[in-house]
This record gives C-alpha cells, sequence and structure tokens, in this order.
C-alpha cells in the first residue's frame, strides 16, 4: 500500500535533516551592549536572529559611529510593530524590534541578510495562512517605505536563489557544472541514473531549513535514493545531479568584485555537504585560484546583480573546477582564520561607500 505524500514528504526532509535549533529558547537574545541600535538610523539590517555576521557587521558600523537599525525576522509576530503614517504633507515611521525603538525615515541603505519569512510547516487554520500572508506582504511595505538602496536586492536574491537559474548563468560564463535533472518523476530518475543512483546527489530546490513545532530542521545535499517510489512519482520535485570527485571545496566570499577564495579540506566521510561534518574539523586555507576561474567568478559576480554572496565549487583530483551553487547571505566568520584581511571590514567598507 503507498504511503500518503505527507508521510513520503517527512520521509524525504529526515533523510537530511542533521540539526534542529529551538526558536521559542531564543527569542530574548539581545545585542550585545557594544551594539546599540540608534534612534534615528542610516542602515538598516535585516536578518534572523541566530546571524553573526550580522552582529559583526553590527559591531563594525559601531565602531565607525555609523547609526543603523536591526530588524529580526525571528521577532516576527510576537516582537515586531511598526506603523507608517503617510499624508500629503509629511511621512513618519515607528519600528519596534525586541527591545528597540527606532524610525526609518533617515534609512538609505538596506543590508538584507535574510529575505522572507519562516514559514511554519503545520499551519492549522485560515486565520494562521491570512496573518503569513499579510506578514510577508507588511515587511515588504516595510522596505518600500525607505526607498534605499539595498543589498543585495530581493530581485537579485530571488534570481540567485532559483537553482537553474543559477546554473544557467554559470554555464554562460564558462563553468562547467554536473549533469543536472529537475524531477518528481520515477522513470525519468531512472533514465537519467542509467542504474548508478550510487552515484547521484539531490538536493533540494527551495529553502535548507522549515519551521516544524518551534522547531528549525535543516537539510542540505545528500546522497543515497532511499524514497519511497511505490506511487511512481515524489510529492515535490527535487534537483539530481552527479556526484563529482572531489579533492577539495572551494568557497568563493565575494564583496563585490574583492574576492576571499577559501580551500576546505574535510576529515574522511560519506557527507555530501561538509557543513553537517563540523566547521572546527575543517582544514582552511587560501585557495589560489587559475586565472581562468577566477576570471568566471568575477564574470558570474558582475551578471548576478549581487553585491555579496559566495560561490561553491568543486576541486577535483585531476585538477578540475565544477560549479556548484551561489549563497546569497553566506556565513563568513569561520572563514575568517584563513585570510589575513576582515571579510567583516570589507563588507562594512563597501556599504559605507554606497551612503
Amino acid at each position: 500500500m503507498a504511503s500518503s505524500s505527507a508521510h513520503r514528504i517527512r520521509r524525504i526532509r529526515s533523510l537530511s535533516s542533521y540539526h534542529d535549533i529551538d526558536v521559542q529558547q531564543h527569542t530574548s537574545r539581545l545585542l550585545p551592549p557594544s551594539d546599540a541600535i540608534n534612534s534615528e538610523p542610516r542602515i538598516l539590517i535585516v536578518s534572523e536572529i541566530f546571524d553573526y555576521e550580522a552582529d559583526k557587521l553590527g559591531a563594525a558600523l559601531t565602531e565607525r559611529r555609523i547609526d543603523y537599525g536591526r530588524i529580526n525576522l525571528s521577532y516576527i509576530p510576537a516582537r515586531l510593530q511598526f506603523s507608517l503614517d503617510y499624508s500629503k504633507q509629511s511621512r513618519k515611521s515607528w519600528v519596534s524590534a525586541g527591545h528597540h525603538n527606532f524610525t526609518l525615515d533617515k534609512v538609505s541603505l538596506i543590508v538584507l541578510r535574510n529575505y522572507g519569512m519562516m514559514k511554519e510547516d503545520t499551519i492549522e487554520t485560515v486565520d494562521k495562512v491570512i496573518d503569513g500572508q499579510e506578514w510577508e506582504a507588511g515587511l515588504k511595505t516595510l522596505l518600500s517605505y525607505c526607498n534605499a538602496i539595498t543589498v543585495n536586492s530581493p530581485q537579485a536574491i530571488a534570481r540567485a536563489n532559483d537553482p537553474i537559474a543559477q546554473l544557467n548563468l554559470a554555464l554562460s560564463v564558462g563553468f562547467e557544472i554536473p549533469r543536472s535533472l529537475v524531477t518528481r518523476s520515477k522513470e525519468r530518475f531512472e533514465l537519467f541514473a542509467q542504474g548508478k543512483s550510487e552515484n547521484l546527489i539531490w538536493k533540494s530546490l527551495g529553502a535548507h531549513h522549515v519551521l516544524v513545532a518551534g522547531s528549525i530542521h535543516s537539510y542540505y545535499a545528500q546522497s543515497g535514493f532511499d524514497i519511497d517510489w511505490q506511487s511512481g512519482t515524489l510529492p515535490h520535485p527535487i534537483l539530481i545531479q552527479d556526484r563529482i570527485p572531489n579533492a577539495a571545496d572551494i568557497r568563493v566570499t565575494f564583496i563585490q568584485q574583492k574576492l576571499f577564495s577559501t580551500c576546505i579540506n574535510r576529515p574522511v566521510s560519506d557527507e555530501i555537504d561538509y557543513k553537517p561534518i563540523g566547521l572546527e574539523s575543517l582544514n582552511l586555507s587560501i585557495a589560489n585560484l587559475p586565472a581562468s576561474v577566477e576570471l568566471q567568478c568575477r564574470e558570474f559576480i558582475a551578471k548576478s546583480g549581487l553585491h555579496y554572496g559566495a560561490i561553491d565549487l568543486i576541486l577535483t583530483p585531476n585538477g578540475g573546477y565544477f560549479f556548484l551553487e551561489v549563497n546569497t547571505s553566506p556565513d563568513w566568520h569561520w572563514l575568517q582564520n584563513a585570510h589575513p584581511t576582515s571579510i567583516t571590514d570589507a563588507m562594512t567598507d563597501s556599504i559605507i561607500a554606497l551612503l
């Protein structure tokens, strides 16, 4: 007897879920006193509550006496309030985010570390669905009120977060990419696999996190296809790719055209993604990219419209480079020890230059 779609969705997610974070335990988290937020900020940071890069960026702005405000999307709906007061003669704004109250009227630049709310996976009522939709619309209204420069722009984020758009852009600048298939069909999968499913990986087409009953479940690229195909289809499409032989992972963190290329060597593991292995077990060093690969990265960045991000590559045993994906809100604090100059300072310099 075929299992239900809901059951198969849970099986697929459980294959790749490697850590849970209890959101409710951390709703009272505050920025350190050194990151005090001014009531009339020039810069607005939009992030999740657990975002070390946003913390470090706020501290760097404070050191340079640049006023900023911060909205943690985790505060929606319990701890975020705002009002936008319009008339023909004037307009006024008020935001209460956690323990901080500020106005948006002097904001000229927005740093989008995160854009869009993480949706609860078990919505029970029509009212909750409407609440979620209205909050998404309200967040867009809040940001558009500022009429500010936005890095990264919502449009660039949307394009870059589309896996197929990423691969098309990578091909256009000359990157090698893995053979790829998007499907939910068992028949198409078997034609693609050619009897060698052990040489394939699968990825989510959308977000890598889901919120269920107050806990965040994270899932990344996985090998193995222990998936319930009894009905001949999956409940949703997935991205399937060839597993590329891996001599090292390369992460190219970029701030505009400034590149911080890191070679990531991992211990022997069956994991496809190095994140579940544990960042403390990774060996990091500066990656000296061939001139042709560096040029491909720079062309990709220019065409993507992203102000900052990270390109993930694989270095193969024979010295080839394959494009995997681009991340529009990357973590970089764990890469910093491999580089003599500060990535946070580079980011801070780049956004101050836009004011």
